[in-house]
């Protein structure tokens, strides 16, 4: 479930009927939180609007997928279901970054002005065509649980934006709030401490199911650990990483 914009009125029954209208959801299918109960004041003067936040449910984030397209469609003039089956380029056209850094920026400032959410975007290139942008929100937020989602279906549209619509052979990290990082380092600090009951105890130990960029980042963090193994089995998206003693190393 993701939050979605704030709505204003002279009451709470006015800010509910301009939601209804924008998001094309009847009135009695609403789910909101009151932000604001809102003041008439004294003969006009210090009146405060009433406020809303909007909760969008199953049906309602089928219309922020139905922006997304029409962003992408109308103002950036790219089709991504047509586009589907595109593969990314490999090498990149004449094209100049900062322009394309500055049309994803401006991609992304529109997706989350949908949520009725403030950002600010930091920019770090990297080496190899890498380009690190962290969004930091102000106000309003995209529940947690729903974040990492939200993050990879974000870093996915931007890569094809500017792979197959802007041709410019980069490469987007995108993270939110710092959560990415802080999950890597999560990953990685854990990759270390059962390393290190691996070599002690000279017994496997086997995680919990891992998406694949998860387990990448296990994997790497153990690449160069002369003492311990990683292999990965299971079937589907979510294997289970084993770490074992490598016996030519043990003592």
């Amino acid at each position: 479930m993701i939050e979605g914009k704030v709505f204003e009125g002279k009451s709470i029954e006015e800010a509910l009927e301009i939601a209804s209208k924008e998001l094309n959801i009847p009135l009695k299918d609403i789910k909101y939180e009151i932000v604001e109960e809102g003041a008439k004041g004294f003969l006009g003067v210090f009146s405060k609007k009433a406020k809303i936040k909007v909760i969008l449910g199953e049906g309602e984030t089928n219309q922020v997928k139905e922006k997304i397209n029409e962003l992408l469609e109308n103002e950036l003039k790219f089709d991504l279901k047509e586009n589907e089956e595109t593969k990314f380029v490999e090498e990149k056209e004449n094209v100049n970054d900062d322009e394309v850094i500055e049309k994803i920026k401006d991609f992304i400032r529109e997706i989350f002005g949908f949520f009725d959410i403030s950002i600010n975007i930091e920019v770090r290139k990297r080496r190899n065509n890498s380009i690190n942008l962290s969004i930091f929100t102000k106000g309003a937020q995209i529940p947690a649980k729903n974040l990492e989602e939200f993050i990879l279906a974000l870093q996915f549209l931007v890569n094809k934006l500017a792979n197959v619509k802007l041709k410019s052979g980069l490469f987007f990290n995108v993270d939110i709030n710092e959560f990415m990082a802080k999950k890597i380092d999560r990953l990685k600090n854990l990759a270390i401490e059962i390393s290190k009951k691996v070599r002690k105890e000279g017994k496997s130990y086997t995680l919990k199911p891992m998406m694949p960029q998860d387990r990448r980042i296990i994997h790497l963090a153990l690449k160069n650990n002369k003492f311990v193994k990683t292999e990965s089995k299971g079937d589907g998206d979510k294997k289970r990483i084993i770490i074992s003693p490598s016996q030519s190393k043990m003592r």
